[in-house]
């Protein structure tokens, strides 16, 4: 995509008024000059901004450099905006690897159901048939039958559950089946007087009708996992062990010396 100064204008002085911070006070925050934000601003000022300068903007705008360069904040409802929000924030969670993610192949999907509605990664056995592409499960996003499309990512479990990423493709009859993708929270199980309560599903978002606008994110998001693919993920318990061996090293006593 080509950088668009008018662009990262405009999502700048959407985030300055959604935050309700001063355009002085943000000035002097990032050492610039006063009203050094307000000349980018006009149609006629063709001057670039530096990346370390967008840099610096982005983090303290609370997002990040790709969103504030190629998002369209300008456009977004209150709703919209928090989506786009929440988006941004795993993929700098995942950047920093706060949320670690994995793929969950085909041969690892159980046959098993949730309540009334199918757990989307738990899919039923239809008379045998094993197919990847004859599993469905009801989306809360679509009325149209839909069926699993490629793999999905699982997130770590946080303090509010599971996060999931699911490709899929949603059978409409004019334009046959179309590809679209969906972002489910699961709620863990919670205990209450009268014992546990099963943990919930919950949709976020998906890139089907109203949602369309959110596609490039979800996208942008999806693509940064993909790149953290290859990284070495450890468990809490991995890291607990090799904190502990580590900690009763001395600089002398380096491992693998």
């Amino acid at each position: 995509m080509e950088f668009d100064r008018a662009r990262l204008m405009n999502n700048i002085n959407t985030l300055i008024k959604d935050k309700n911070i001063k355009i002085g006070e943000l000035e002097n925050s990032i050492g610039i000059s006063t009203g050094y934000l307000s000349k980018m601003s006009k149609a006629d000022n063709e001057s670039m901004p530096g990346i370390d300068l967008i840099w610096k903007l982005a983090q303290k705008l609370g997002t990040s450099v790709d969103m504030l360069v190629g998002g369209d904040f300008g456009r977004s409802n209150d709703n919209l905006f928090q989506l786009i929000r929440v988006l941004d924030k795993m993929k700098k969670d995942t950047d920093l690897h706060n949320i670690e993610w994995k793929r969950i192949p085909k041969e690892y999907y159980e046959k098993v159901k949730s309540g009334e509605k199918q757990h989307p990664l738990f899919v039923p056995d239809f008379m045998g048939q094993t197919k990847l592409e004859q599993y469905s499960y009801d989306s809360d996003f679509t009325t149209d039958p839909v069926g699993i499309f490629a793999d999905c990512f699982e997130g770590d479990m946080l303090e509010f559950g599971k996060i999931y990423i699911m490709n899929l493709f949603c059978n409409t009859k004019d334009e046959g089946a179309t590809p679209y993708t969906e972002i489910i929270l699961e709620q863990p199980e919670q205990e209450y007087e009268h014992g546990m309560e099963e943990g919930r599903l919950i949709p976020i978002c998906s890139t089907l009708g109203k949602g369309q606008s959110l596609e490039p994110y979800i996208n942008e998001l999806i693509n940064c996992i993909e790149r953290h693919e290859a990284d070495v993920n450890l468990n809490s318990e991995q890291k607990s062990i090799i904190s502990a061996y580590m900690n009763a090293c001395t600089d002398d006593e380096l491992p693998f010396n």
